[in-house]
């Protein structure tokens, strides 16, 4: 699970909404790519076992695969995770909510993404 640092008022909200985003709608244990109401936040350490409800312990995952893991942790699972969940920046955020960004706008968000952020390659 990657640690990222941002200063708390940079961090954007942990919604159901910005995490599909982040996860671009995948579930991060079987890989299918789903509408919104098909999906679930799973926490990966439970909250039921101490887990904390930040971007760096939640996933989008399908409700099959959600009810399946339940409460147990990865290495009760026999799934394993797709991709590392990390906190997204704000840029990442703006581009996933506004569908209304112009070409030049869009250039300067990309630019300004982390290496490791999901959305380099949406057009």
């Amino acid at each position: 699970v990657r640690s990222t640092h941002f200063p708390k008022r940079l961090i954007p909200p942990l919604t159901n909404e910005n995490l599909f985003g982040r996860d671009l709608m995948m579930c991060a244990y079987c890989g299918k790519t789903l509408e919104k109401r098909a999906l679930t936040k799973d926490h990966i350490v439970p909250r039921a076992r101490g887990g904390k409800n930040v971007w760096t312990n939640c996933v989008t995952a399908c409700r099959g695969c959600n009810n399946y893991k339940g409460h147990k942790l990865l290495e009760e699972f026999d799934m394993k995770l797709l991709f590392v969940p990390y906190t997204p920046c704000r840029e990442e955020v703006l581009i996933l909510n506004n569908r209304k960004i112009l070409a030049d706008q869009m250039s300067f968000l990309k630019s300004s993404l982390p290496e490791y952020s999901r959305i380099h390659n949406l057009h």
